[in-house]
């Protein structure tokens, strides 16, 4: 998915250099993540996923890079060179 200007520009900026904490939405958040739609949406009911806002009345659900970033530093990771 090809996602337009500014907001591909912030999801690909470091979120500490961003001028303001973007919130992006589902189909946003499984681009960023290289995961289906319903992935977020799974979590969301799951309770596992990123912290998430609903706004608008409660029928927009968005979501802050800062939070994503946090969670994906919370979630396990593999790989690591062990120590000698």
């Amino acid at each position: 998915m090809r996602l337009k200007g500014s907001v591909e520009k912030l999801l690909t900026m470091p979120a500490q250099q961003a001028p303001i904490t973007p919130l992006i939405t589902d189909v946003q958040l499984a681009a960023y993540l290289g995961v289906s739609v319903a992935t977020p949406r799974k979590w969301r009911l799951n309770g596992t996923g990123p912290r998430w806002f609903k706004l608008g009345g409660g029928s927009l659900v968005r979501y802050s890079l800062n939070d994503v970033q946090a969670w994906l530093e919370k979630c396990p990771a593999g790989g690591e060179a062990l120590e000698a």
